[in-house]
């Protein structure tokens, strides 16, 4: 039977205790620590000894065995206070093995936003938190509250349908004002004849409607303004064979359209002086403009310009009789034919011949390489060239002629010294020679030239 040993026994308790293990196990006695190691004593030989260990020390005294903390190099005191925090050193025994104090900082620096600093000594100043611009402090208990103002802007909502917020905000963001004003709910609208309407946009309809050929729709808050359809299917009008025929209303829209065919219908008839008519197919046959005798053309830039050189010409109008070929002698009017050969245009019922179909080389007579028929008109024109060699004075109404053409010019020669004007030898003239020749007779008067 194993009996414990408690520190706190006296040594009475021991010597009993002892004495009953001596009774029950005899002279042995076997002892057994914490970590379960054993030692067995004799009885009346041994002895059995009890020494503190870390941090204890044992001590007898009568039959009293005394087990202490032993000390630990740390003086009795007390250590810490309002300004000095005790530092300790404890072992792996949980006792105190040094102890000392370390002094507690007693100023407190504090900077503001504008890095201006100050220094607080804990104690002995106080350190206040003042409310700034739109803020108050209050302290209750050991809790620091900062609260916004009032700005004397009445806690409500402001603004509605009808009502614009009208709000003031100072230097920190805060609204101190508030009101609203009202907004007009009617709305003018003027057209472009200058008729105007009021539309209350609180109780109205305002109806945009497409005026003609407009058409108006709305998806969403988006309203679109459409040409409306004119009933034209879309397409591409017109080709070298069809020209477009449209209709335009006022608007200057296309209400109507289709094509007009160009065929062979589209012809071009042409008419001489005679009446004489020849039809022309336009985009298949070229109307060429020819000068005829006396008369040259050229086309400039769209321009057709006939020039004239001064040839004139004689109409000989011939009726002709069955199969006649020639041509001669006095025509329908009595005139007699008279031309120059290569200077003449025939024509057969105001057709123009070709030279290759008429001989024309004597100037008295044209022979038809085809026979007419009867009544054929065949009309000869017989070309003469105007050369102006002489004029008659009394068609002269303007201008001023030399003195070689009988006028009052001053370039008309007048002789030499001592020389008189003269008839010539000819008797047809006068001339500049000697007073005394025997060739001509001398004629005394007196010329003014350029007098009037």
């Amino acid at each position: 039977m194993a009996s414990t040993v408690a520190t706190t026994d006296t040594l009475e308790t021991l010597r009993t205790q002892f004495n009953t293990l001596v009774a029950e196990v005899g002279s042995g006695l076997t002892i057994v620590d914490d970590s379960s190691n054993t030692s067995t004593l004799t009885i009346g030989t041994d002895s059995l000894k009890i020494s503190g260990g870390t941090g204890l020390e044992s001590a007898v005294s009568g039959d009293v065995i005394t087990i202490n903390d032993s000390n630990t190099g740390v003086s009795a005191a007390s250590y810490g206070s309002s300004t000095a925090i005790p530092v300790v050193t404890i072992n792996a025994q949980g006792r105190i093995t040094n102890a000392s104090t370390a002094s507690i900082s007693t100023d407190l620096t504090v900077i503001d936003d504008a890095s201006t600093s100050a220094t607080i000594s804990l104690a002995n100043d106080s350190f206040k938190i003042s409310g700034g611009t739109g803020t108050t402090s209050a302290i209750s208990g050991d809790t620091l509250t900062i609260n916004l103002d009032n700005t004397a802007v009445s806690a409500a909502s402001y603004g509605s349908s009808t009502a614009i917020p009208v709000i003031t905000v100072d230097a920190q963001g805060r609204i101190t004002a508030a009101s609203t004003a009202s907004i007009s709910t009617d709305l003018t609208v003027i057209d472009d004849a200058s008729s105007s309407a009021t539309i209350s946009l609180a109780n109205d309809s305002f109806k945009i409607s497409g005026g003609t050929g407009l058409e108006t729709s709305i998806s969403g808050d988006v309203l679109t303004i459409n040409d409306s359809n004119t009933g034209v299917s879309a397409a591409e009008y017109g080709s070298a064979s069809a020209i477009p025929v449209i209709t335009v209303n006022a608007q200057g829209r296309i209400t109507s359209v289709s094509t007009a065919s160009v065929s062979a219908s589209s012809d071009l008839t042409i008419v001489d002086d005679s009446s004489t008519s020849e039809t022309i197919t336009l985009g298949t046959e070229t109307l060429k403009f020819a000068g005829g005798t006396g008369l040259s053309s050229t086309i400039t830039s769209g321009t057709v310009t006939y020039s004239f050189d001064g040839t004139v010409y004689t109409d000989f109008e011939y009726t002709a009789t069955g199969g006649q070929t020639t041509f001669t002698g006095s025509d329908d009017n009595g005139n007699t034919l008279a031309y120059t050969a290569g200077k003449q245009d025939v024509f057969v019922n105001g057709v123009k011949l070709d030279t290759s179909d008429f001989t024309a080389t004597n100037g008295t007579s044209v022979v038809l390489a085809s026979a007419a028929a009867v009544n054929d008109i065949v009309c000869i024109k017989a070309y003469t060239t105007i050369n102006p060699t002489s004029l008659n004075a009394d068609n002269i109404s303007s201008g001023t002629l030399s003195l070689a053409r009988g006028g009052t010019g001053t370039s008309l020669s007048i002789g030499s010294a001592g020389q008189a004007l003269i008839v010539n030898s000819g008797a047809d003239g006068l001339e500049f020679g000697s007073a005394g020749a025997s060739t001509g007779k001398v004629i005394a008067l007196s010329i003014i030239f350029g007098a009037g």
